[in-house]
């Protein structure tokens, strides 16, 4: 076999290779686009979220004294003030925050792509990584096109990661601290990613590289002190204190390297490992600095997440960007290096190098129809909306408190934030379990919708209200899709009638 026969050999797994990514891509743009007019949850905190961005549209302040009415979930407020300037062209629902999130996550693929495009020079490396990022959407939590905050916040580290990579100008670099701020405003954990870049940047150029720290400190100070006099102290609490009381899962402290990370992902870090100790034996590692401290920034801060109590497969996304990142880099140098000779030895290892990569992406396959809501779970959902619009009073639906708003009916608390509240030791946590149970020994809800694991978490619910039958018939309709509790509220409870009026 001569070296033309290589060649095509070569070429006609690098079309498949491309072929099979594209597919992740546009499988990934066919799921948003069906489940962007989704009306319910796609993951069980969605509805809170659009419920945040409802609260700006009002005019209501979103960091305020925990209370049964409402209580904030524990982000920075950019992501939901973007999908408000959306929601005031689209209406307010789950299309505007979705639109946010797939448009992000869309920017992430460009910029994972122009990343290793600029690095190596070439566009196969690039697209490799590029479309390898989608591929991960399954092994992510399916989150890229949901209502929820993390799109928008990565979408944000990987600009600036851009613009500290390719553009050396101080002017460049305070640009890249405010986006890297945007980032932090949308996330808290991006002072993970970003301490971690701007200490290897002041072993890269100390000069150069305090103009992009001292821009991302004083935004993110300033802000911080700014919000926080503006809310009497309830920014701080929600973004930072109660983030802090959270429990620690120490099982990851394992299981993040091994089954998150290393099992699915095992050739992807192979290629990593390839390329950090190619550039160790050339001593190239001063050279790459940046990346050194962007990758431990981005592994940082999934793996802190994950430790969490409730971080769910969405926290991992960090650590798949750089590991496509560093796979478009990996196949590039590894190609590189055994592209010297043009004898059949090498010709064969760069053959099982492209067989590899493809290993990689074939590993990653999923059914697309199982992350796509079924037209009974719309019924459900309708059923269930209009079943509350008929009931006289007031409802309580802690695990989908949108839905009562759906129903034409006030929406109170989300039971995430309740739990979190009574699991930190705040004072809070009693005086909110307090309001609760106040209202409902005083019946203030007609009737109440809630499933075993409220219960579990809330027993008193039992004292004041009594199981009146089953909200849904079908074992899996109205369940979200995805996310860390695939949960609904499947009982009905009523108030308990009074001992007078059960001796009449």
């Amino acid at each position: 076999m001569n070296s033309e026969h290589f060649k095509r050999i070569e070429k006609f797994i690098r079309f498949i290779i491309i072929g099979v990514g594209l597919v992740y891509c546009f499988s990934f743009i066919l799921i948003a686009v069906i489940r962007m007019l989704y009306p319910f949850e796609l993951e069980w905190m969605e509805g809170g979220t659009v419920e945040h961005v409802l609260r700006i549209l009002q005019g209501k302040e979103i960091y305020v004294r925990p209370g049964i009415d409402f209580m904030p979930y524990i982000y920075t407020p950019l992501y939901y003030w973007v999908s408000a300037l959306v929601a005031k062209m689209t209406g307010i629902g789950f299309l505007p925050l979705r639109i946010v999130s797939i448009v992000s996550s869309i920017v992430c693929m460009l910029f994972i792509y122009m990343i290793v495009r600029k690095e190596t020079g070439q566009k196969f490396p690039a697209m490799i990584s590029m479309t390898l990022f989608p591929a991960f959407f399954v092994l992510s939590g399916e989150w890229f096109d949901l209502a929820r905050v993390d799109m928008l916040f990565l979408a944000f580290i990987l600009i600036a990661a851009y613009i500290l990579r390719f553009h050396k100008a101080s002017g460049w670099y305070v640009i890249a601290g405010f986006i890297a701020f945007l980032s932090f405003f949308t996330k808290q954990t991006a002072l993970i990613v970003f301490g971690m870049v701007g200490l290897f940047l002041l072993f890269e150029n100390l000069k150069r590289s305090l103009y992009f720290i001292i821009t991302f400190a004083l935004l993110t100070i300033g802000s911080t002190l700014f919000f926080n006099h503006l809310t009497d102290g309830w920014y701080w609490f929600w973004n930072f204190s109660l983030v802090a009381a959270h429990r620690w899962n120490y099982q990851f402290l394992l299981l993040f390297w091994t089954i998150d990370l290393l099992k699915p992902l095992s050739i992807a870090i192979s290629f990593t490992l390839f390329l950090f100790l190619l550039k160790l034996f050339n001593r190239q590692i001063k050279e790459n600095l940046f990346y050194l401290g962007f990758a431990l920034g981005m592994f940082g801060c999934a793996w802190s997440s994950r430790l969490h109590y409730g971080g769910y497969e969405n926290v991992l996304i960090p650590a798949h960007i750089i590991l496509a990142i560093f796979m478009g880099f990996g196949f590039y140098e590894s190609m590189k290096f055994f592209g010297k000779e043009e004898d059949t030895k090498s010709a064969f290892i760069r053959i099982f190098i492209l067989i590899i990569a493809l290993a990689q992406f074939t590993t990653l396959n999923y059914n697309p129809r199982t992350l796509i809501p079924h037209p009974y779970d719309l019924e459900a959902g309708n059923q269930f909306i209009e079943h509350i619009s008929r009931v006289q009073g007031e409802v309580f639906i802690p695990t989908t408190s949108y839905i009562s708003r759906l129903a034409g009916k006030k929406s109170y608390l989300h039971s995430m934030l309740f739990f979190d509240l009574k699991q930190s030791h705040s004072k809070y946590g009693d005086t909110i379990s307090i309001e609760l149970e106040k209202a409902l020994a005083e019946g203030k809800f007609s009737e109440i919708y809630i499933n075993d694991w409220f219960l579990k978490m809330y027993p008193e619910v039992d004292k004041y209200y009594e199981r009146k039958g089953k909200m849904f018939t079908h074992i899996s309709a109205f369940l979200p899709i995805t996310g860390g509790f695939i949960t609904r509220p499947d009982y009905i409870y009523v108030p308990r009638k009074k001992p007078q009026e059960k001796h009449n």
